[in-house]
């Protein structure tokens, strides 16, 4: 008889049960009563970066021959399905493609290191890229729980053990510098408010030729190296590709754009220590220039169009608007002495990547990193630190918003690359996705008139004419002004950036402080304070179809000096309150009703909240009543131990909610019941640090110069400490 090959069984196999179905196979919870804990990870690459974690073991055979039959995104043929292990236990369904980073000549040479693209099934909105390659299966996968990362347990190969863990967003960024180069012959300016003109190019898949050479220090640092000596090329690359790999998660989810390693990028990783990067590996700024001669000798100019190098280094550099310019087109530097995990790949690499696509750092604070490295430019969008992935979240001591960057870039920083890409940064290839995928469109709603000093939501929308694709949404504050330090961040000078950034959300309702900031009972969040000015208050919506496209809409609300604060002045604090008698329910007008802000009515709801606040539901118990401070109320014969007030405009966005829990006690009858606590979930800020302990309005005297700071010279170098944790900042005129 015909012996056939192992292979064509289990494509049989395939056929005929289906892709889930293997699927199920590659996956062993080794810890099924219980989650690990991050002290309890023998991993030293994720022990800051994770707040849950599973252990899983792999049939990785099994999973190598399934990954293998997978089929490639533009051949036309149905997606396969696979299960991935979640940190809870769980394993969760995805459709899975073949979306090779690497062009076919390195595909050729290294065929066992491959990359893959994967869309929710169980959880729709879900998305991601995942590779294979010698040192294992690697995924970053966005959920609707989070960041979700499935990486191997090097510490334990010989079992094939992986962790599924999910991201903290608060992993340490400290240690690490960036220096953008920035060429002002090279770059062109846009004002503020100019920012919503976008030369998006909309429909294709914008794609750029990379070259990513590395040190000799970067290929043997352990978590690079992990399977030994005679590895030491594949193993690179294969980092490199899974670092490229969850780059382009963002950068396509983001900006339509993907990066592909070149064909000879092997030529250019330095493997003996014998290549022209010996002795710069802690010298990111010399590295600029060794960089850009050394990878256009190897693989010649003309063969990609931007560059990179990782090292080991504590730092990082790169030219602006560098992408397309065959001068500098390499002068692009990250790294980190471990230059593995989320923080260099999220946090550093797209970060440098970002100053090479004509991306400015966007934070406005000034203590310690931040003090020499906010633009110069009007990009100064976020408060303190800022938050994404082109501020400085970790490395600006007291004005530090949280410790690490989300994987998202600001609005301002997608319309500076957008129209890099569009003008000087064009060397790329467009490629037509198929099926079509086009832009969404963005409602950021009215511009409206509020008043000082009080709370507001923004209630955007948008709409998709590709069916299924699952919208997110985003809202950032559009004003670069004058510069916060410690002492006055949360200070209103009226014109700087008062509310953080905050990663897609899968509602475009965004309150303004974050809703679970007003009701978390704590200190304030500095990073989203009210206005307190007569000022202008600019926002712009990104609407992401979490595939390749995007499209935003800007809302402007000018502050009225001569109202506000509008509040809630009774039941302000902790009490209990009897569903048996109607009481009277006040609040502060305050000129709301007249002027510029002129709101007629209100609406007055009761929001009732779990115990841990995190969900709630909203009743309404007024509806188009006169807005003159105070009304009749008589409560449903309902119970809650977590229920607070909310007073709003019922024709704007402006609204006060109670600042206490209060006890709603039923009477206790027969139609007695329990309000509801599962209509929404709260949006909290559960990654902010800066904080004061009250919310005093203060409105903070302008200072002149703007607080941008300027140069004495044809450029500027501070040096403050030594060796590879040196802050730089270069700037050339």
């Amino acid at each position: 008889m015909t012996l056939l090959p192992r292979r064509f069984f289990f494509l049989l196999l395939i056929m005929s049960s289906g892709a889930s179905i293997a699927g199920q196979s590659f996956w062993k919870d080794v810890t099924p009563e219980s989650k690990l804990s991050p002290d309890q990870v023998t991993s030293i690459q994720f022990s800051n970066e994770i707040t849950s974690i599973r252990y899983f073991e792999a049939n990785e055979q099994a999973l190598r021959e399934f990954l293998a039959l997978v089929p490639h995104e533009l051949s036309g043929d149905d997606s396969y399905t696979i299960q991935l292990p979640m940190p809870d236990g769980s394993q969760t369904r995805y459709s899975i493609v073949e979306s090779p980073i690497m062009e076919a000549g390195l595909v050729g040479k290294y065929p066992e290191i491959k990359s893959y693209l994967v869309d929710g099934i169980d959880d729709p909105g879900a998305f991601g890229r995942v590779d294979m390659s010698p040192k294992g299966f690697r995924g970053m996968i966005y959920t609707s729980q989070g960041r979700i990362f499935i990486d191997p347990d090097w510490q334990n190969p010989t079992i094939q053990r992986y962790l599924s863990h999910k991201s903290s967003g608060d992993a340490d960024s400290s240690g690490f510098q960036c220096s953008a180069n920035q060429l002002v012959s090279n770059r062109t300016y846009t004002p503020v408010h100019s920012f919503g003109t976008q030369n998006r190019i909309a429909g294709n898949l914008i794609t750029y030729r990379l070259a990513v050479s590395a040190t000799q220090e970067y290929v043997l640092a352990p978590n690079v190296n992990s399977n030994g000596a005679g590895n030491e090329l594949s193993d690179a690359l294969a980092e490199i590709n899974t670092a490229i790999n969850r780059v382009n998660v963002i950068y396509q989810r983001d900006l339509g754009i993907r990066l592909v390693l070149v064909a000879n990028n092997d030529f250019i990783i330095d493997v003996d220590g014998t290549s022209d990067l010996v002795g710069f590996n802690n010298n990111g700024l010399a590295m600029l220039s060794v960089n850009q001669g050394w990878i256009d000798s190897k693989i010649m100019s003309i063969n990609y169009d931007i560059g990179h190098v990782f090292t080991t280094g504590g730092g990082g550099v790169a030219s602006i608007q560098a992408v397309c310019n065959d001068l500098i087109k390499a002068q692009g530097v990250t790294g980190l002495p471990d230059p593995t995990g989320e923080t260099f790949y999220i946090d550093f690499v797209a970060h440098e990547i970002g100053h090479q696509f004509g991306a400015e750092h966007t934070f406005n604070g000034t203590t310690d990193s931040c003090l020499f490295n906010r633009s110069l430019s009007a990009t100064t969008f976020e408060p303190g630190s800022g938050s994404t992935i082109m501020a400085y979240a970790g490395i600006c001591g007291a004005e530090n918003v949280q410790n690490s960057a989300d994987a998202t870039f600001h609005a301002g920083s997608i319309s500076q690359i957008n129209n890099f890409v569009a003008g000087a940064g064009n060397c790329n290839t467009l490629i037509p996705i198929a099926p079509a995928n086009a832009d969404p469109v963005a409602i950021a709603g009215p511009p409206r008139t509020i008043p000082l000093g009080t709370s507001f939501q923004l209630q955007g929308s948008g709409t998709d004419s590709n069916p299924g694709d699952t919208l997110s949404y985003q809202w950032d504050q559009m004003d670069a002004g004058t510069a916060t330090s410690s002492t006055t961040l949360g200070d209103d000078f009226g014109d700087n950036a008062l509310f953080r950034s905050y990663p897609p959300q899968p509602t475009g309702d965004r309150d303004f402080p974050a809703l679970g900031t007003q009701v978390a009972d704590g200190p304030i969040d500095l990073s989203e304070a009210l206005p307190c000015t007569s000022r202008i208050v600019n926002f712009r919506l990104t609407v992401r179809d979490n595939k390749s496209g995007q499209a935003t809409d800007d809302i402007s609300l000018t502050v009225d000096g001569a109202s506000g604060p509008f509040r809630i002045t009774s039941f302000n604090t902790a009490q209990t309150i009897f569903t048996t008698s109607p009481f009277i329910f006040n609040w502060d007008v305050a000129n709301t009703n007249t002027g510029a802000v002129s709101c007629a009515s209100v609406d007055v709801d009761l929001l009732t909240f779990s115990a841990d606040h995190k969900t709630y539901a909203v009743t309404q118990l007024l509806s188009n009543v006169v807005n003159n401070g105070n009304q009749i109320i008589t409560l449903p014969d309902n119970s809650n131990s977590n229920a607070r007030f909310r007073v709003s405009c019922n024709s704007n966005y402006f609204y006060d909610i109670s600042d206490a829990d209060l006890t709603i006690q039923n009477s206790g009858g027969g139609g007695a019941g329990t309000f509801d606590t599962t209509g929404n979930t709260t949006f909290f800020n559960t990654n902010g640090q800066v904080f004061a302990t009250s919310s005093t309005c203060v409105a903070a005297p302008i200072a002149t110069g703007g607080g941008s700071g300027g140069i004495d010279g044809p450029w500027l170098l501070f040096l403050l400490s030594l060796p590879y944790w040196a802050r730089l900042r270069q700037q050339f005129i």
